[in-house]
């Protein structure tokens, strides 16, 4: 009799993990469904071009896969399109998430999840950056046109709007004039100060914020200063 049991017992566990096996297969099994993309997460605002390979005879087509985010902060699931270029997947993120990436195979739905993230810009005076540790020319200064939020480490053509940010001239006897710049380029307040420039002033940018593609909020980029050789 026990031995009648025991053989019931290692029948319904096989069984249960068979069963169990089969609901992750229907459910989110991937380990043969190849997803390659060009970074470790989607990329919010971009183009984010994915290839994927399953071992069947059948080429996936852009009809074949749909694509679904979870919001990071409301839980709240939306569609998002699949687009093909030039025989080429796409795929454009509009905010933080998950996006679950479904996949009609031979062998049913598979499915893989991969986050999404913002870009961080890098803020730049023509080619110098917050950390400058050198003095800057006066003419080379009074030229420059602006503040821009420059996207750096990605093989990516994307573009971050400066919003706004103070411009501050400490000049001899510790005179400062202060000016709010609205846009990356200088405008008209912001250009009489930057032409006032002498050996010796400091210039100080601060309160930059910027915005870079699907950002739903600004972000602020580092203090810069400069010094007029």
């Amino acid at each position: 009799m026990s031995k009648l049991l025991i053989l019931v017992f290692i029948c319904f566990s096989a069984f249960n993990a068979l069963s169990q096996e089969d609901l992750r297969q229907k459910n989110n099994i991937c380990l043969n469904l190849k997803l390659d993309h060009r970074y470790e997460s989607f990329i919010v605002g971009l183009d984010n071009q994915i290839d994927i390979v399953y071992p069947q005879e059948q080429k996936i087509k852009k009809e074949d896969v749909t694509a679904t985010l979870e919001h990071y902060k409301t839980k709240t699931k939306s569609e998002v399109q699949i687009f093909e270029y030039r025989g080429q997947l796409f795929i454009r993120p509009d905010s933080l998430g998950r996006i679950t990436i479904s996949v009609k195979t031979i062998d049913g739905i598979k499915e893989k999840t991969v986050n999404t993230k913002i870009l961080t810009a890098v803020g730049k005076l023509s080619k110098y950056k917050a950390n400058h540790n050198g003095k800057i020319n006066k003419g080379e200064f009074r030229a420059q046109l602006g503040i821009r939020a420059v996207i750096e480490g990605y093989d990516i053509n994307a573009r971050c709007a400066t919003l706004h940010y103070d411009v501050i001239r400490i000049a001899k006897q510790d005179v400062i004039q202060r000016e709010v710049n609205e846009g990356g380029k200088f405008d008209e307040r912001s250009r009489k100060l930057i032409s006032k420039a002498e050996s010796g002033d400091l210039f100080i940018f601060r309160n930059i914020f910027y915005k870079c593609p699907g950002d739903d909020f600004e972000k602020r980029l580092d203090d810069m200063i400069f010094e007029i050789e």
